[in-house]
């Protein structure tokens, strides 16, 4: 099965990573998107195309992290990860997919009380 040279992802908008980027504790700060699907199959490609360039609202539910990074874990967000989330902050060397496993079991969560929103827009992101 060939898979697509890029990845499907909501991307924050100014507003949303200005907001989430103040939970960085880590020295690599990203929170630029939450991932969708990761080098996506046609199949997977064509769920997501509808969405393409839609602004999608989502709810920010808990931070988590460990001595390697930090993620926020989301809701609202239709995606192929099993948790969804975005990445904030990873110490140096760490790569952005380990935010995969830290939060399959994360040292430390901590529920987010109120309610809070971020926004962002569904994107094609290819690399050759």
């Amino acid at each position: 099965m060939s898979r697509m040279p890029g990845y499907v992802a909501l991307i924050l908008d100014a507003e949303t990573r200005q907001d989430v980027t103040e939970y960085a504790r880590y020295e690599n700060k990203l929170a630029t998107h939450v991932m969708m699907a990761f080098r996506p199959s046609n199949a997977v490609y064509n769920k997501y195309k509808e969405l393409l360039g839609k602004e999608l609202t989502f709810t920010i539910t808990a931070v988590c992290w460990d001595e390697q990074g930090e993620a926020l874990r989301v809701e609202g967000v239709p995606s192929e990860n099993e948790h969804p989330h975005i990445t904030i902050s990873l110490k140096a060397g760490v790569k952005p997919a380990y935010s995969n496993e830290l939060l399959r079991s994360p040292a430390n969560e901590a529920p987010i009380p109120t309610k809070v929103l971020g926004k962002g827009t569904v994107t094609f992101v290819g690399y050759y």
